[in-house]
């Protein structure tokens, strides 16, 4: 709490007045903001490790993200209830303590007294921040780490352990999202460069640290947690085919009866997939996000003029700007507009650099103002309209807000109440995160395979193609499908469907096995005819 205790004069009002306004934003998205496949997916993954006791990487669940975050989700959905309310209650308190954490870092600046509320001023007036890290993914648990992370090399002083647990925090990062991979190792290169070459067992204690930690959570989870940790990189087919997990380099989706369709990769790019990627630079990478990107590139002008001395503001700038531009980049192969969403795996940098670099930044709009400097002025105006855009009908938040979709996963997991009973196992087709919501919700079982972002009924491969058991197991231990699949599921394995009305599934099959109902608002439940025959007086006693 030293920082704020260090606030004199109208400071501390500000800080306040900042704090309320960050309770009030948190407050609005925890209630209103739109919810999508990736919440369904860690929703429904992680309760089903706990709550139905399922194996994560197995044909009953199968998983495409590493474990931690799913560990975590799922045991915070056992002890607070399960459902979109105690998800988002997990990341706002993890958000927030985050946000803790930087101010303590923010100390080690020792510019200006404003820097402790320069980092909550940022966050307020950038709203996508508190909207990514309000929802039910991972983005407030890989920053937690990160800030923490982030203190231990640069703010605590118990030197003989500080590349113990940073290797370990290493780890456990590495096993929440892969791609930081990329990014993290950058900081203890930045402690170097601040403090100085100490030799090569801090080194090995770090990298040691961190083979641990991932080693005993492989041996808990299996290959698929090591797979899903280096699925993106070179070496990914390799470790792929020794550990049984695909008949042929790939990732288990089929062309041609071969295993061989890639999973999208930052390492996949080439230039025709870069069409049309100007776009979402502007949206999803400036303009939510202009003026913590500004300051920081300001401060990377002004470390030019200083003759590039050592700076940890500068340090964390650099770090930010690189996880900003390869999170970009690697959204361009597979999801254009991911690019407003990833940038929030780089913000917690971004957001530090921007605080050490406040003192340079007030001081240059103080003297532009009172020097009359027209050039300070303009543009001091025009970044503040251009963040004030993004409030606006239209606006790069607005497409997060949806306030009727809690009404309608309340309303169909309430119909799912009344006419299911209590272990149904129900097949969801469709993307809409809805309908996995709404069954989660319930408490009724869904079919795993179905959760994927990526690969959720889309059509990857050709319709009419047919193939084996033994490569249709290893589609189903993947999270994949096949229309083939889909046809045998709604044949023999399922009783109960729940869609809406533009899936794209088997309509014909469906006709011909199952009889439909809407339930609410375009969202229909197709229960077999064979079973609606046989038990009709079993099924009237559940409604």
């Amino acid at each position: 709490m030293k920082p704020i205790q260090e606030l004199r004069g109208s400071t501390l009002p500000v800080f306040v007045i900042l704090l309320i306004l960050l309770v009030v934003q948190i407050g609005w998205f925890f209630v209103n903001l739109t919810t999508w496949m990736d919440e369904s997916l860690y929703l429904y993954k992680s309760s089903a490790m706990f709550g139905h006791g399922l194996k994560l990487y197995s044909e009953e669940l199968p998983g495409w993200y590493t474990p931690l975050y799913f560990v975590v989700l799922g045991g915070w959905q056992e002890l607070f209830g399960y459902g979109l309310a105690s998800g988002r209650a997990l990341s706002i308190f993890l958000y927030l303590g985050g946000i803790g954490i930087l101010f303590s870092v923010a100390k080690t600046f020792n510019s200006s007294r404003l820097t402790p509320w320069v980092i909550p001023a940022l966050i307020v007036i950038t709203p996508s921040i508190t909207a990514l890290h309000v929802s039910a993914t991972q983005f407030a648990f890989v920053n937690l780490q990160m800030a923490l992370l982030i203190w231990v090399l640069f703010v605590w002083k118990n030197a003989g352990f500080r590349w113990w647990v940073a290797g370990a925090l290493m780890g456990t990062i590495a096993m929440t999202r892969p791609n930081m991979i990329l990014v993290a190792p950058l900081l203890p290169l930045l402690f170097v460069w601040l403090k100085g070459w100490t030799g090569w067992k801090p080194v090995l204690q770090f990298v040691v640290s961190w083979i641990v930690v991932d080693a005993i959570i492989v041996s808990i989870f299996g290959y698929g947690a090591l797979w899903n940790m280096i699925r993106a990189f070179p070496g990914a087919d390799f470790v792929s085919n020794i550990s049984g997990l695909s008949g042929k380099p790939g990732v288990g989706a089929t062309s041609h009866g071969d295993i061989g369709l890639k999973a999208p990769s930052w390492a996949a790019q080439s230039p025709e997939n870069m069409g049309g990627s100007h776009i979402y630079f502007f949206k999803g990478f400036l303009w939510p996000y202009l003026v913590i990107v500004a300051i920081n590139v300001a401060g990377l002008i002004k470390w030019k003029a200083d003759r590039f001395a050592p700076s940890l503001a500068v340090g964390f700038s650099i770090v930010f700007m690189w996880s900003a531009l390869i999170h970009f980049y690697a959204t361009q192969t597979y999801c254009k507009n991911c690019a407003h969403a990833y940038m929030n795996y780089s913000i917690f940098l971004g957001l530090l650099g921007a605080g050490g670099h406040s003192s340079f930044i007030v001081n240059w709009l103080r003297d532009g103002l009172l020097n009359r400097n027209p050039r300070v002025v303009t543009t001091a105006l025009a970044v503040v309209c251009w963040v004030a855009l993004a409030w606006l009908p239209g606006g790069s938040y607005r497409k997060w807000s949806a306030p009727s979709m809690s009404t309608v996963v309340r309303e169909v997991a309430s119909r799912l109440d009344e006419c299911l009973p209590e272990q149904a196992h129900v097949l969801a087709l469709g993307t809409g995160p809805l309908l996995v919501q709404a069954i989660h919700k319930s408490g009724r079982t869904v079919s795993p395979m179905t959760i994927n972002y990526m690969f959720s009924i889309q059509e990857l491969v050709d319709p009419v193609a047919k193939f084996s058991p033994d490569v249709q197991s290893k589609i189903k231990a993947r999270g994949l499908w096949t229309m083939q699949l889909m046809k045998e599921w709604l044949e023999n394995d399922f009783q109960y469907v729940l869609y809406r009305k533009s899936a794209v599934i088997h309509k014909a099959t469906l006709k011909e096995y199952f009889n439909s109902r809407e339930l609410y608002a375009g969202v229909y439940l197709a229960t077999r005819i064979s079973l609606s025959e046989s038990s009709q007086s079993s099924i009237s006693n559940t409604r």
